[in-house]
C-alpha cells in the first residue's frame, strides 16, 4: 500500500537498541527463570503460583530507569 512509519523515542537518543540494552529481554527473563525453577528438582517443589503480570513490567522499568544516552549525544 506504499505506507511507511517512523518511531521516535523521546527519552534516549537512538533508542535502547543503540545503547545495547534490551528491555524485551528484561520482560522475558522472569518467565525463563520461573520455567527453569519448575524444572529443577528441589526448587520446583517451592514454586507456587505464576508470574505477577504487573510485577514483570515493573521489573523492566526499574531495570531501565537509570540508562543514559550521554555517550550518544554530541557535546559542543
Amino acid at each position: 500500500m506504499g505506507l511507511s512509519a517512523a518511531v521516535v523515542e523521546r527519552e534516549l537518543v537512538g533508542g535502547v537498541r543503540v545503547l545495547g540494552l534490551h528491555t524485551d529481554e528484561a520482560l522475558l527473563r522472569s518467565g525463563a527463570a520461573l520455567r527453569a525453577a519448575r524444572r529443577l528438582p528441589g526448587a520446583r517443589e517451592a514454586v507456587v503460583g505464576g508470574l505477577d503480570a504487573a510485577g514483570v513490567p515493573r521489573r523492566r522499568d526499574q531495570f531501565a530507569a537509570h540508562w543514559t544516552d550521554d555517550g550518544q549525544v554530541a557535546c559542543c
